[in-house]
Order: structure tokens, then C-alpha cells, then sequence
């Protein structure tokens, strides 16, 4: 079976990676059903997970009375988008062009203040790093995690330039297509399968969070023994 060819070849090892290797990011509009992908250009990547407690003061004690609250995700994201040609800068400029415009609602009408009927929420798929490991998927669609961006930047390098194609017989306007740009994004995950430690289960639905490392049983009862070997090795060492 012919393996879906996703990118444009560029003359380099870039396109064989996202193509072949998967490499590469994605981002699935939940309200159209549109996805739109990048080339794993990474320039940055942080997984902050915060833990929110309700503190409240209480009169004679000296630490406040914490209620645990829950913990939310936010996972910053920055790439650049190269173009290897002329084609390539054009394609990209149309997947930036289109990843900016999910950024707003769907409506019930095409009337000024219609109703918003779908929020602008996405699926965003990186690999293993970022990826729904409870309902894990080959595409950002399936194994996506659901969530909401604060916005997107769009910076076009400019020490580096752009295309300026000049077609006479075809000429629709001025334009131009960076040779390279940078995005970066703010993503806020929306959990949508519960998460914690349990009783019955020690992981439960832990054993692949967050990043798909999953170990089996056996591997940790295996490695539970080992330890207590060492550590028992290590006691009579102190004796």
C-alpha cells in the first residue's frame, strides 16, 4: 500500500521526515472538520501542568485550609515553516492562512452578529508529545488533544526574505511568500477523560500519560524487585 504523501518534496530530508517518520504537527478544526499540518521544525515546546487550591485564611491557625481544585495543562508551541522552493512557500503561506482563520467561531448565519453555533475549538497532534493516550489515534482528528488556542503569532523572517514570483502571462497581483516564518502558540488542553490515582488500580488510566511510556505489570513488578534487591544489598553494606 502507497503511504500518503503529505509534503511537497523540497530538495531536502525535511519532507521524507514528515512524510515517512510522521514528523510533523497538526492541528484538526473541530467545527469544519479541516485539518492543516507543519513540518516538525521544533523551537519550542513546554508542558505546564498547574495544580489549582482554594486557600482560605482561617482565624488562629498559620497556614490556611487548602482545597484541591484540579489541575489544568497549557502547552506553549513554537516552529518556524522553511520553504525549500517557491511552491513550498506558497503552500505554506496557505496552511498558515488557513490555520489562522479557525481561530474564529462557526455561525448559524452569514449575517453581521449571527449566533455562534461551535467554538473554535481544535485536536492538536505532535508525535508522541502531544497526543490523547486514553483514545490514541494516527491523526490529529483521532488521537488529537482537545483544546483551545489564546492565539497564534505569524512572524515572517525577514533577514531572510521572500519569494516574488513574476508571471506576466498569469499575473494576479502583488504577492509575496516568506522564505521562512516562525508560529507560536498557547494551547490550553480540555481533559476529556478522567485522571487520577486509584484505589483498585494504582495507574489506572495512567499508565500511558502523558507521553505514551507505557509499562506493563510484569515490567513493574519486575523493576519493584530489583530496586528492593539493591536496597537490600545496600543495608547490609551499612551494617
Amino acid at each position: 500500500m502507497t503511504q500518503e504523501k503529505i509534503f511537497t518534496d523540497s530538495g531536502d530530508s525535511s519532507s521524507d521526515l514528515a512524510n515517512k517518520r510522521k514528523q510533523f504537527i497538526e492541528f484538526f478544526h473541530v467545527p469544519t472538520g479541516l485539518s492543516v499540518k507543519f513540518k516538525a521544525f521544533i523551537t519550542q515546546f513546554s508542558d505546564q501542568y498547574s495544580s489549582k487550591w482554594n486557600d482560605e485564611e482561617l482565624f488562629g491557625r498559620m497556614d490556611p485550609v487548602s482545597t484541591f481544585k484540579g489541575t489544568g495543562r497549557i502547552i506553549t508551541l513554537g516552529w518556524e515553516v522553511v520553504a525549500g522552493s517557491e511552491e513550498e512557500a506558497i503552500e505554506n503561506l496557505q496552511a498558515c492562512s488557513l490555520l489562522i482563520s479557525m481561530l474564529y467561531p462557526d455561525y448559524n448565519s452569514k449575517e453581521l452578529g449571527g449566533i455562534i453555533s461551535t467554538s473554535p475549538l481544535f485536536r492538536l497532534r505532535f508525535m508522541n508529545l502531544i497526543q490523547n493516550v486514553i483514545s490514541p489515534g494516527s491523526s490529529a482528528k483521532t488521537g488529537g488533544l482537545l483544546g483551545k488556542l489564546s492565539g497564534l503569532t505569524y512572524e515572517p523572517n525577514l533577514d531572510v526574505g521572500f519569494f516574488d514570483p513574476i508571471n506576466i502571462n498569469s499575473y494576479d497581483g502583488e504577492k509575496v511568500y516568506p522564505k521562512a516564518l516562525k508560529l507560536q502558540c498557547e494551547y490550553t488542553v480540555l481533559h476529556e477523560h478522567p485522571l487520577g490515582w486509584f484505589k483498585s488500580q494504582s495507574r489506572s488510566n495512567f499508565d500511558k500519560f502523558p507521553y505514551g511510556n507505557r509499562k506493563d505489570s510484569t515490567t513493574d513488578s519486575e523493576t519493584n524487585k530489583t530496586q528492593l534487591a539493591g536496597n537490600q544489598v545496600l543495608a547490609k553494606q551499612g551494617e
